[in-house]
């Protein structure tokens, strides 16, 4: 096995991320607040930040996944795979503990769900 192909990988993946990042700050408008203070947003635009917000999640995973196995397969255990592995982490801990919260948020309220079957 080549681990150049996993650092590729990674790497494709992590620039994936960045650019969900991006689509989110654009597109993304749901604040998620459980009152309808101000918030005239569509279920179209919900759904759009909802996706938007687990496909970063599943990039920034696949990035730390394919960091991991390039840095298991190399010989000289290192290289750009650490840089993958420490950079996904990171970003997880910047925004993923925010994701995790709004999923927590989403699936113990009901009222959340109040839009999507309007």
């Amino acid at each position: 096995m080549h681990p150049n192909k996993y650092n590729t990988l990674a790497l494709l993946c992590m620039m994936l991320f960045f650019i969900t990042w991006i689509l989110i700050f654009s597109y993304g408008d749901y604040n998620y607040s459980a009152n309808d203070a101000g918030s005239n947003f569509t279920p179209a635009e919900m759904r759009i930040s909802i996706v938007l917000d687990i496909l970063q999640m599943t990039f920034l995973l696949m990035s730390f996944v394919f960091g991991l196995i390039a840095y298991y397969v190399s010989e000289d255990n290192g290289g750009y795979a650490g840089i993958y592995i420490l950079a996904s982490l990171v970003l997880f801990i910047l925004t993923g503990f925010y994701d995790v919260v709004i999923v927590y948020i989403l699936v113990t309220e009901p009222i959340h769900w109040k839009p999507f079957f309007m």
